[in-house]
């Protein structure tokens, strides 16, 4: 090649200013020869590649909180800023990330994908504990007045996780009748999961109820409380207080071992009866009855002279014997009524409605 063929000049593009889109694309060149009196400049072509840009994120966005359980796209990202326009996502909406906090990953994906790069930045995102769902609450067994809830067995029940169902307040002595108590649901799983808690309906069966069925089954004749089952004189109510068997007349009194010292053993319940023991300064003169416990009953023990003028004893009922569902308890004698001797004793019962 003849050495001729070289000049001196120099090359620029013809459209300096010219700002091309992304990607590869022929642009025009100007060669300007240093001599240009005798040699005329001469244009040509170059391959220009204009990469995408990556924009910057200024201000990440922020995100909220989610259940244990759900995915970050659960979660809602807001705010955010960078230097173009665009919208912000998490990379890995799928991720179920486990409880508390940490940083994941989110992409800034501008609006014009055509000049710009997505962009990557990172957000803490809060996993709280999830709230199980309760799909069928459990059922209660009835209980009879007196017993606490702890009594009551739950069954059945199902949520959407493991767990077991509990009375929250076991201790409970509830009222007689049916009404809402709080259970618990405890998932297996506590670390991920709260507490539910609900209610379910508990009967209450008062302790008459529970007796009368007992002894009177599906008979409805002479079973309230001031009626006479037996036909013995005494009433079911009376009866149901001293723990009697309302279904034979007369079924005698109570009887236990031991003293007024108490301790002692029931041996047989029925109707009151006076009672004494011998004692350094003469006789300890005692009226001695059955008094049924948790069944919301009231004894009133009274002595008379002359069987008109009642008076009622203010003495607390000492325990003589107790089997967990009666007790025997005792009452002194007045020694004197209106000034004249005790000679005569009722014991009335009252129950709450």
């Amino acid at each position: 090649m003849d050495a001729e063929t070289f000049r001196p000049g120099i090359e620029t593009f013809t459209t300096p200013a010219t700002a091309p889109g992304a990607g590869t694309a022929d642009q025009s060149v100007t060669f300007t020869p240093t001599d240009t009196a005798d040699y005329c400049s001469a244009t040509l072509t170059v391959s220009v590649t204009v990469n995408k840009v990556t924009p910057a994120v200024t201000t990440p966005p922020t995100a909220s909180a989610i259940a244990y359980g759900q995915t970050l796209a659960s979660s809602t990202l807001s705010g955010g800023a960078a230097s173009v326009p665009g919208s912000f996502a998490f990379t890995t909406p799928a991720t179920v990330p486990g409880l508390g906090t940490a940083s994941q990953s989110v992409t800034f994906t501008p609006t014009d994908t055509t000049h710009y790069n997505t962009a990557l930045t990172t957000v803490n995102v809060t996993v709280n504990k999830a709230t199980p769902t309760v799909t069928t609450p459990p059922t209660a067994s009835a209980i009879t007045y007196g017993q606490t809830l702890g009594d009551s067995t739950l069954s059945g029940g199902v949520a959407s996780v493991p767990g077991r169902f509990a009375f929250t307040t076991p201790a409970t002595v509830p009222d007689a009748g049916t009404a809402d108590q709080s259970v618990t649901f405890t998932p297996t799983d506590g670390t991920d999961y709260n507490t539910v808690v609900l209610t379910v309906s508990v009967t209450t069966q008062s302790a008459i109820e529970n007796w009368r069925q007992t002894w009177f089954g599906g008979a409805t004749a002479n079973t309230g409380n001031s009626e006479d089952f037996d036909h013995d004189g005494v009433s079911n109510l009376l009866e149901f207080a001293f723990g009697m068997n309302p279904s034979v007349p007369g079924s005698g009194t109570l009887q236990f071992d031991g003293t007024f010292a108490g301790g002692g053993s029931i041996t047989a319940t029925g109707q009151p009866k006076t009672a004494f023991e011998s004692t350094t300064g003469g006789l300890d003169l005692r009226v001695l009855f059955v008094c049924r416990r948790a069944a919301g009953l009231t004894y009133t023990v009274q002595f008379s002279a002359d069987l008109i003028t009642w008076t009622t004893s203010s003495s607390v009922p000492a325990v003589l014997a107790d089997d967990g569902t009666c007790q025997i308890v005792s009452v002194p004698y007045l020694p004197f009524v209106s000034g004249k001797k005790a000679r005569f004793f009722r014991v009335g019962v009252s129950i709450a409605p």
